[in-house]
């Protein structure tokens, strides 16, 4: 049975929990020759925890049920924590291992919560117990109780081998920020001689473990003039190896054979996030080493596993991997998006209907249809109209639409003064609409009119078209798999897995399809192996939008200790530019290693009497072949890029050709109805 005491006095809050048996605390009442861990160690654990840089921290208290009351009473009293104290005592004479951890996962689960909701929080310890405390250790770390803001005070009197060994073996106490109280009773355990603070230093040369208080009942704490108090572990790491993780990852993470061609370089590395993880070495003196992996799923297990701490590269923070691992500040917004072929021009007729909007084809379409009856009007009303006809509705409308479309005006029109001016008039006009029409029209042949691309999510789901992504975006794929029905959900139904860009990329310009990655990678690539050498086109771009708006940070371990040092440095990265500057660095070096690379296969192909177009050939309308994908694309076919002269295609011209069928058409329908129904003004001979 579990009763729980809470004692409200202004803004403390003690919260006292303890098993109820027929006799209360009855393992943990001190005898004359007895004293309990906590009633013997309150006024160390004072001293210590007032001596501590943030004393006034919130206390959670953890026994393992050896406690009397009177001790519970003297802790609260002497602590006297200004933000709370919360109690939790493990029931007393528990014999089986898996009933204390199942009481442990409770009360660190509670505990957890509570460190969850304190800004500043001290967990205190106080067991004597081997077995408890190795299940206090794994349950800890099991429940992800401690982060490095939260402290813990370990207060016991075991055998200082065992105790080293407790140290050595696990995370929370020899990464964590943890100390512990060693008490040392004199020869009739009555009464408390001395107490030693001793803390675990992970990257200490030398011994590991180190001193860094004494108390004693006469001179009371006396400090370490080397070490503080919580001593901080991860400022200096002393060369010592620090294991990561990588998976090829450009601009980002990348081997220098990768980015030159050179396989003299093999083994040495670049790019924007290890530019920042060899920067971080210097400043916290340790020496990366990269463990090799075979695939992502290697790669991100071992940041589960610690075996590595971190994956030094840009990776989005997504709900679901923040179970098993951390992330560093977030230093940039995520960028996910997606690659698709550029969209091609379809012959159509109306091209010849672009060069004019709407508004100016009503008016001149009106002002057509109204003159043939302003010409019948000032016709009529010439004084000389009856000696000298000359107008019928048919004439009128054949002068008006021949000097539209620049037929010179007929002789027989009429010479007054009024009718002149009226032709003048509308031979202006036609000249000016024709003039402005035709240089337009070159205009829009030349630059035709694009289909619109697709640029948001909303968009590529409308469009029905397939994601094509590759192994290490797995992780988007199942956090997208996850999210609420919407558009991530949709688009997690038509994702397919290929191999990389060699395979994803061909299909793209073949298929109604997407490539999905980081946008600057992207970019790259499309940059390095599907453009032109002059760089005037490409037959693929990059989406506007990202699909994903979150944050990029460093996958790390979870509960990771150094995280505090870790954001600390990368905001200053990103606050003095240093971000910027070097992403910039990394690819101005990619793009001249790819200009180096195509004017080395252009001196090569001229010592060998070749055409440089014969080992990539860019002409408009000739296939490139892709010395890394394999694969073969057009370059130049109806390119909306590049300044070279283009021949006017079927895909420009097609209106005047429609114009030309359609008028030959109605001539010949026009020919046989006058056929068969005989020519009224025909002569017989």
């Amino acid at each position: 049975m579990k009763m729980m005491i809470i004692i409200s006095l202004s803004i403390t809050t003690f919260i006292i929990v303890f098993s109820v048996s027929p006799f209360p605390f009855a393992a943990g009442i001190s005898t004359p020759h007895e004293l309990d861990l906590l009633t013997a160690s309150s006024e160390v654990v004072r001293d210590v925890l007032q001596a501590a840089p943030r004393g006034g921290s919130s206390i959670i208290l953890i026994t393992d049920g050896s406690t009397s009351s009177e001790g519970f009473l003297k802790v609260i009293g002497d602590l006297n924590s200004s933000w709370g104290t919360t109690v939790l005592e493990i029931p007393p004479g528990i014999q089986e291992a898996n009933k204390t951890r199942e009481y442990l996962s409770a009360a660190i689960a509670d505990a957890r919560r509570v460190r969850q909701a304190s800004t500043d929080v001290t967990l205190l310890v106080i067991t004597d117990n081997d077995d408890f405390l190795t299940n206090f250790a794994e349950v800890c770390d099991d429940e992800r109780l401690l982060v490095w803001s939260s402290r813990l005070l370990l207060v016991t009197n075991l055998d200082r081998e065992k105790l080293d060994q407790h140290m050595e073996r696990y995370w929370v106490f020899s990464m964590m920020n943890t100390m512990v109280l060693v008490l040392n009773y004199d020869s009739q355990y009555s009464r408390l001689k001395k107490a030693d603070v001793i803390a675990y230093l992970p990257y200490r040369p030398g011994e590991n473990i180190v001193q860094v208080a004494t108390w004693t009942p006469t001179s009371g704490l006396k400090h370490s003039s080397i070490y503080q108090m919580f001593p901080e572990k991860y400022s200096n790491f002393f060369g010592s190896y620090m294991n990561v993780t990588c998976w090829p990852f450009m601009p980002y993470f990348m081997s220098m054979e990768e980015v030159t061609g050179e396989s003299s370089l093999s083994g040495a590395y670049t790019g924007r996030d290890y530019i920042m993880l060899e920067t971080l070495a210097s400043i916290l003196n340790f020496t990366i080493n990269i463990l090799p992996v075979e695939s992502w799923d290697e790669m991100m297990l071992k940041v589960v596993q610690r075996v590595s701490f971190m994956s030094p590269m840009k990776m989005s923070i997504l709900p679901h991997l923040l179970k098993d691992m951390d992330f560093s500040i977030a230093y940039e917004p995520e960028t996910l998006t997606f690659a698709m072929k550029k969209p091609e021009l379809k012959p159509r007729w109306q091209n010849l209907y672009y060069p004019l909007n709407n508004s100016v084809w009503a008016l001149t379409l009106a002002t057509v249809g109204l003159m043939p009856f302003v010409l019948f009007v000032i016709d009529r009303l010439r004084h000389d109209y009856k000696s000298r006809p000359w107008s019928s509705p048919w004439l009128v409308v054949q002068e008006t639409i021949g000097t539209f479309l620049g037929q010179p005006p007929s002789p027989t029109v009429p010479n007054n003064d009024s009718f002149r001016i009226l032709m003048a008039a509308w031979v202006l006009f036609t000249f000016l609409m024709g003039s402005a029409y035709r240089a337009n029209l070159t205009a829009f042949l030349t630059l035709p009119k694009y289909p619109p691309r697709i640029e948001t999510l909303k968009e590529f789901i409308k469009a029905e078209s397939i994601m094509l992504i590759p192994p290490d975006t797995v992780d988007f794929y199942n956090g997208f798999k996850q999210s609420p029905p919407g558009d991530l959900r949709t688009l997690s139904e038509r994702m397919f897995f290929v191999t990389d860009i060699s395979e994803g990329f061909p299909r793209v310009l073949k298929e109604n399809a997407a490539y999905m990655y980081e946008r600057r990678n992207l970019e790259l690539n499309i940059a390095r192996y599907y453009t032109s050498e002059d760089n005037s086109w490409t037959p693929l771009y990059v989406a506007r939008d990202n699909i994903w708006p979150g944050s990029s940070a460093w996958p790390i371990v979870r509960d990771a200790p150094f995280k505090p040092t870790l954001d600390r440095h990368l905001r200053r990265f990103v606050e003095t530019g240093l971000l910027y500057k070097w992403d910039q660095e990394i690819v101005d070096l990619y793009k001249r290693a790819t200009r180096e690379s195509r004017r080395k296969k252009e001196t090569e192909d001229r010592e060998k009497h070749r055409s440089p177009s014969e080992e990539l050939d860019v002409a408009p309308g000739n296939a490139v072949k892709d010395p890394v994908t394999k694969g073969e694309f057009a370059i130049g076919n109806g390119g909306d890029e590049g300044g070279e002269i283009k021949p006017l295609s079927l895909v420009h011209l097609q209106g005047p050709l429609f114009i030309l069928l359609f008028i030959l058409v109605f001539a010949v329908l026009v020919f046989a109805v006058e056929v068969f129904l005989g020519c009224p003004g025909e002569r017989k001979l």
